[in-house]
């Protein structure tokens, strides 16, 4: 939102709280579920695939996105959050025994703030090498043989002369924002990719939930 679309801060901000409202809104549900020992793994299913479609949606989005283009995407992710972390915290503690629960949670949330960093790391490391994949790409039809650039980088040029430029400062001015422009769709289709890899991820580990065995509470009530 920041970088490529250049929404303010406060913008950007106030067009990610559908997430967390409707995360906060849908997460006692899940609780009144989990209390009337709802299988927690088919919670966390729903959960992990709602997340996965929410990346999806974010996926399609383009430069020309507005602040509205955000919104369902959001929604949908806030949903997938609040049916994924309440099982998994009731689920993942279930068979410790109460005199060691405060060593668990503590040893879950440093694995928490662990995963989280590596993860972070990882797209972002995903996020630099795809722009420069891109870059290349489209940097490659970016030259005076294609009509199309030609024809932009003049018009680019007498814009800039128009403004008072001269002749080879508007040609170097005209190059530098084709640059710029080929530079903010490589990054645009590098943050495509990252979602896409993240829906991704969000399916593959789905059948690893049900190797977690189900919680105890649950079973006896089966």
């Amino acid at each position: 939102m920041q970088e490529l679309l250049g929404f303010p801060a406060v913008t950007a901000g106030l067009w990610n709280t559908p997430r967390g409202l409707t995360t906060m809104a849908f997460m006692p549900i899940a609780g009144i579920l989990i209390s009337r020992r709802w299988d927690m793994r088919r919670l966390l299913t729903f959960g992990i695939l709602t997340g996965a479609v929410g990346m999806v949606m974010l996926s399609f989005l383009s430069l020309e996105a507005g602040p509205l283009s955000f919104v369902l995407p959001q929604v949908v992710i806030g949903l997938g959050l609040s049916f994924t972390f309440p099982p998994l915290a009731t689920i993942t503690v279930d068979p410790i025994p109460a005199e060691q629960m405060g060593y668990a949670t503590s040893i879950i949330a440093l694995m928490r703030n662990i995963g989280g960093g590596v993860g972070i790391s990882a797209v972002t490391t995903l996020l630099a090498r795809h722009e420069q994949i891109h870059r290349a790409i489209l940097a490659r039809d970016v030259n005076p043989y294609n009509a199309l650039a030609s024809g932009y980088l003049g018009r680019l040029s007498r814009l800039l002369i128009s403004q008072g430029e001269g002749l080879a400062g508007a040609r170097t001015g005209a190059i530098g924002i084709l640059s710029g422009l080929v530079n903010r769709q490589a990054a645009a289709l590098s943050y495509m990719d990252a979602f896409r890899l993240l829906a991704l991820l969000f399916v593959v580990v789905v059948p690893l939930i049900w190797i977690m065995r189900r919680a105890q509470s649950d079973a006896h009530s089966a």
